[in-house]
């Protein structure tokens, strides 16, 4: 029989799934906003590099994919920052392209 982490399984079930479902929210807001043609408010950017870099913290989630998941969201962060439409819609896809590498590779 498999040994079971305890202490990752409750790392799962009491903060990373709870963090997933925000996330899944705040994203499908962006999704929302570029599928408008409009930048996301500063709140919801802030709110989603906030939830972002609270994820990245929880080891054994597809560390390998957080130092590159991590540059990728600065630079949308940055783009909203400048206002820059264009480059935005282009970081969100870089963005959104790796998060779905990486569950692909971890569910």
């Amino acid at each position: 029989m498999p040994k079971v982490d305890q202490n990752r399984s409750e790392v799962v079930d009491q903060k990373y799934r709870p963090l997933k479902k925000m996330l899944k929210k705040t994203v499908k807001n962006i999704t929302d906003s570029v599928a408008n043609k409009q930048l996301p408010p500063a709140l919801l950017m802030d709110d989603f590099m906030a939830q972002v870099k609270v994820m990245v913290s929880y080891p054994s989630f597809g560390d390998e994919y957080y130092s590159t998941f991590m540059a990728a969201c600065d630079a949308l962060y940055k783009a909203c920052r400048k206002k820059d439409l264009s480059l935005f819609v282009e970081c969100f896809a870089v963005v959104v392209s790796l998060k779905k590498e990486c569950h692909h590779r971890y569910r």
